[in-house]
């Protein structure tokens, strides 16, 4: 992830309309770019500064942005008659980036798992784990629940995740999972197909000290069906 900070200066009326103008124009603009992580806008009115951080989720996305963002400024400067100093950084950290590193961390964990022993999974949910939807058919709401799903589907349809979107906010994250497999083991009373399998689901997780705690997630079922001729 890289960063483009604006560093503003000007007279109490000058940032009133930097306020203003970036509410307006800046942030929906910025918003909508090509790989925009989001941006931020502060003001210090006692000492007559402001910032306006932008988040890019590659270098090459900052730089492309970089004729948008000439013209915003230079719109602004007109508009405002605030000063601004840009400067480029790489960033090494950002809250929310440990969280969403920690779902994908542990969808590959579970995908490359090959054996029945699913200790793995305690490195990734606490001991006080719950799910509040079931991840699969009859097993508990719990740590342990969620190792005997994961054996449920490795023996079902073995195949692998992929994370195509993920928010995160306030220790939840919301990840938008692809999940691909192939019906080798009995499945919701079918008997396996050996069918290629694809769902989409969204799964919410909460995280503490490095840990799931809470689980929820929506998946479409009814696609796994009719892919196994159930439905």
């Amino acid at each position: 992830m890289h960063a483009r900070i604006g560093t503003w200066s000007g007279d109490g009326e000058e940032l009133e309309r930097w306020v203003e103008r970036t509410r307006r124009e800046v942030v929906p603009q910025v918003r909508a770019a090509p790989g925009s992580c989001g941006v931020l806008a502060l003001l210090d009115r006692e000492h007559g500064r402001a910032l306006t951080i932008t988040l890019w989720e590659s270098e090459e996305a900052m730089r492309a942005s970089e004729e948008r963002r000439a013209s915003l400024q230079s719109g602004t400067e007109g508009a405002s008659g605030a000063t601004v100093e840009t400067a480029r950084y790489e960033v090494v950290h950002a809250v929310g980036e440990d969280d969403k590193l920690l779902v994908r961390r542990y969808l590959e964990a579970i995908d490359a798992n090959d054996s029945a022993d699913w200790s793995v999974l305690d490195e990734f949910l606490a001991e006080d784990f719950v799910a509040h939807d079931p991840p699969a058919p009859g097993v508990a709401l719990d740590r342990e629940g969620m190792k005997d799903a994961a054996e449920f589907f490795r023996l079902a349809t073995p195949g692998r995740h992929e994370v195509t979107l993920q928010v995160a906010e306030g220790g939840f994250v919301a990840t938008r999972i692809v999940g691909r497999g192939r019906h080798t083991g009995e499945l919701f009373g079918v008997q396996p197909t050996g069918a290629e399998v694809e769902t989409a689901g969204i799964a919410v997780h909460r995280v503490r000290a490095g840990r799931i705690v809470e689980y929820w997630a929506a998946t479409d079922v009814l696609r796994v069906l009719r892919a196994i001729g159930a439905a």
